[in-house]
């Protein structure tokens, strides 16, 4: 948190910002932070980076999960079976 932090307050000087890839590289290796668009039809795009890191290949299904005061959590649904025991 201390790095994401750090780099909020260095973009906020003006100095030259990271792209994401960059500030990506440099939290931690099992950490991932990035933003994305939602395009017109509400879709987003998961970055190569996060397919890369969670396994996530074309086919898969994935869970949204949500919460009103907490948010929204994506995870593949085979982990979900996982835990509930199917």
């Amino acid at each position: 948190m201390k790095k994401i932090i750090n780099y909020i307050n260095i973009s906020k000087k003006g100095k030259k910002s990271k792209t994401n890839k960059e500030f990506m590289k440099d939290i931690l290796s099992d950490k991932f932070i990035i933003t994305v668009k939602v395009g017109p039809k509400g879709q987003i795009t998961i970055p190569k980076e996060a397919r890369e890191m969670f396994n996530i290949e074309v086919g898969d299904i994935l869970a949204i999960l949500g919460d009103k005061a907490k948010g929204i959590t994506i995870i593949k649904a085979e982990e979900i079976y996982k835990k509930v025991g199917m």
